[in-house]
């Protein structure tokens, strides 16, 4: 346990973690957030429970180190509180179900959170790319998931990433590859896609486009009941302000 989790939950209006043996584990709370940073030794936390107090909290919990072990942890949240997976080290790859990259977090590793808010993977200032489902499917089960970055978002050919019902998928990067695994937000979830320099241009069939996303692309991408595929838009961390084009070098179908 990474003695800053105690000092994150106690300068948070929290109790400061403290250091557990057998069962018992480390706890942090702190009900205006939770930040708890390894740098680029990481974190590793095995027996662990951290929360923002639960009930009807809307703060955020920030995990940040080079490398994140979730394995035997606990992680909840009340509300609609996000919590932050995100590498120490910017220009770090990320992978969600990819052991190549410098950090990599598994389907059963992101299960460990529970929050009716959204579990965000990397962030703006995140230049190394996510790649997602190398070496198996990631399913987030109850959670919404969003997966953030200022380079490449590539999804595998065959592994995609799915949620349960009413759960949705926001992929945020200046730059995506969806190579065919299956992108598939639950009944009722919808699947957003955007870049995250907000001023960038969207293509849909336009190649001269900062972001473009072909028909092969979005055929990759299934939402059923009211569940939409919204490309750009706002809400969240981002709200599109450049230009979408659709068209320019193929039918859209």
């Amino acid at each position: 346990f990474n003695t800053a989790g105690g000092a994150a939950g106690a300068a948070n209006g929290g109790t400061a973690g403290t250091a557990g043996t057998g069962a018992t584990g480390n706890t942090v709370t702190g009900p205006a957030g939770v930040t708890v940073n390894g740098g680029t030794n990481g974190l590793n936390l095995a027996r662990t429970t951290i929360s923002n107090g639960g009930g009807g909290s809307t703060s955020t919990i920030a995990l940040i180190g080079d490398t994140l072990s979730l394995t035997g942890s606990t992680i909840i949240t009340g509300g609609a509180g996000n919590v932050n997976l995100r590498p120490s080290t910017p220009g770090n790859t990320i992978g969600v179900n990819d052991a190549s990259k410098s950090l990599n977090l598994t389907s059963a590793e992101l299960n460990t959170i529970t929050t009716t808010g959204f579990v965000v993977v990397g962030n703006a200032a995140n230049t190394g790319g996510i790649t997602v489902g190398t070496d198996a499917a990631v399913i987030a089960y109850s959670n919404n998931i969003a997966l953030e970055t200022a380079g490449t978002l590539a999804v595998n050919a065959v592994n995609g990433i799915s949620t349960a019902a009413n759960k949705s998928i926001d992929l945020f990067a200046n730059s995506m590859t969806l190579a065919g695994g299956a992108i598939s937000a639950g009944a009722g979830g919808s699947v957003r896609l955007a870049p995250v320099t907000v001023a960038n241009t969207i293509g849909v069939e336009d190649a001269s486009k900062s972001l473009n996303l072909t028909n092969a692309e979005l055929n990759t991408i299934t939402t059923s009941g009211a569940g939409a595929i919204v490309i750009g838009g706002s809400g969240g961390a981002f709200t599109q302000s450049g230009d979408i084009t659709i068209g320019t070098d193929a039918l859209v179908n």
